[in-house]
């Protein structure tokens, strides 16, 4: 069956004029099979033949009449030249002869015979050529008896250009690269087929002793560069009830804060965010009584309404789930934070949380939201091509 592509093209251009060795030409250029151009242009060659063929008859019919009449022009000059009144009767017998004899050969003539002339006929194309309609054209990947070898592989053969592709192998195809169809994620490389994951120093990166700071994490114990510990602090700014250890912000204790820890049993009106258990009072604890707060209405058993909050987070490519986490300044937060896919991090610098995420680990990261503001979370470990827009926030009321 013709392809309909192949036949519309033939058909519309066809109309402007194009011979049925031009149109091959064109097709087979633009990567069609020269078996299915060839079979739709043979109603078109036919015909190019046949008007060749009707052509030519006419042509030798023509010169045929054109003889007939120079014959009939040369019998009827000698029947009226004759020289003398009397004709010599030898003569008369010999010029009847003539004409008889003219006459027998005009009547033998054999009839024309118009054969299927061969526009390739007498043509000898180059080797992995092939003619049609007079001309040669290079033969097809399959006619030359090859194949293309895919992705990955190489001709171990006899590398040929065909009319439909210039990657023609005639010979066999030999696999030479298992890594030609497979993608690895974030840290990991293809070797012979199977995705190992990269060392640290394949990933460009460094492992920093525990005298050393990470900085950029690319894996577990992998740094894009270390930070000396006595420098680490250098440029990073800590809440009022915080300081810098080891790059880090860390809640100090109620004593640092010039604060009062008080009992289980004693209450506090200006509590402070400290690291120790209990409450720290900014001020003297006051016994359960009361004493010193009947100004207040009465709420010495009331404290500043702070609490744990929990979450449970997901990261991956190319999100944290949920995205957005609100609390209340002086909530003790807790993120059990699991990697779905790949590696990852998450990091919350104004509450010095930078934590590693392996896939499908659980990690507990605990905080206290010891101030007002809305903070960024990103991940510090590249992902993928989204890396960048994996982020979310964190609204401290």
């Amino acid at each position: 069956m013709v392809d309909k592509a192949i036949q519309n093209y033939i058909d519309t251009n066809k109309a402007k004029g194009y011979s049925a060795g031009q149109l091959y030409t064109a097709l087979v250029g633009q990567g069609y099979s020269a078996g299915d151009v060839a079979e739709a242009l043979r109603p078109h060659h036919q015909a190019e033949k046949k008007h060749r063929l009707q052509g030519k008859g006419l042509i030798i019919i023509g010169v045929l009449v054109v003889l007939l009449l120079i014959g009939a022009g040369f019998f009827v000059v000698s029947m009226f030249s004759t020289s003398t009144v009397e004709v010599d009767r030898e003569e008369v017998k010999e010029r009847i002869g003539v004409i008889s004899s003219r006459s027998q050969a005009t009547r033998a003539v054999a009839p024309i015979v118009i054969e299927d002339e061969d526009p390739c006929s007498g043509i000898t194309c180059r080797e992995g050529e092939k003619c049609f309609e007079g001309q040669c054209f290079r033969k097809s990947c399959a006619e030359l008896g090859g194949g293309v070898c895919g992705g990955g592989s190489s001709c171990s053969g006899t590398s040929v250009v065909g009319s439909d592709t210039t990657a023609c192998c005639v010979g066999r195809c030999v696999v030479d690269d298992l890594c030609a169809d497979v993608t690895c994620e974030s840290g990991k490389e293809c070797r012979d087929g199977v995705c190992e994951a990269l060392s640290c120093s394949e990933q460009g990166g460094v492992q920093c002793s525990t005298e050393q700071l990470c900085v950029g994490r690319l894996g577990a114990d992998c740094c894009t560069s270390c930070n000396e510990r006595a420098d680490s602090c250098a440029g990073v700014t800590c809440g009022s009830n915080e300081e810098c250890e080891a790059g880090q912000c860390i809640l100090l204790s109620c004593e640092a804060l010039g604060g009062e820890l008080c009992s289980n049993e004693q209450t506090c009106i200006n509590e402070l965010v400290a690291s120790d258990g209990g409450i720290c009072c900014e001020d003297a604890c006051e016994d359960p009584a009361g004493g010193g707060n009947e100004g207040l209405g009465g709420g010495s058993d009331e404290n500043n309404g702070s609490s744990v909050k929990e979450f449970d987070i997901v990261a991956r490519k190319f999100e944290f789930d949920p995205s957005t986490i609100e609390v209340d300044v002086g909530d003790s937060v807790l993120f059990r934070v699991t990697s779905e896919d790949v590696s990852h991090g998450i990091v919350i610098s104004e509450f010095g949380v930078d934590e590693f995420l392996a896939p499908g680990d659980e990690v507990e990261i605990a905080f206290e939201a010891d101030r007002a503001g809305e903070f960024d979370i990103f991940c510090s470990v590249f992902c993928g091509s989204g890396h960048g827009g994996m982020t979310g926030t964190l609204i401290v009321r």
